[in-house]
């Protein structure tokens, strides 16, 4: 077991928890179960590189589209001076 309780005690107290010796038991059990899927999944191999090459590109090609004109933009607001948004002053 690499996970003791007295580092589960003392990375509580740096992280200032109060924990129960039972919690403090649990939690290194439970970081320990953490820790051995870590190594599971540490051994798991894959070529990520063909992996990679065997996918194309989903996107869609860029298509420019004229934009809303001003007053369609402006026409929800609740203030306009019809050309920008008005809006309480923020900044003195």
């Amino acid at each position: 077991m690499r996970i003791t309780s007295e580092t589960v005690e003392h990375t509580a107290a740096l992280a200032k928890l109060k924990l129960t010796h039972e919690e403090l038991a649990q939690a290194a059990e439970q970081l320990e179960d953490i820790l051995n899927c870590m190594d599971v999944l540490a051994g798991v191999t894959c070529d990520t590189q063909q992996q990679a090459q065997m996918r194309k590109n989903v996107l869609r090609e860029d298509v420019c589209r004229p934009g809303l004109e001003r007053s369609q933009l402006l026409v929800g607001a609740p203030a306009t001076d019809g050309t920008y948004f008005l809006v309480p002053k923020t900044v003195e």
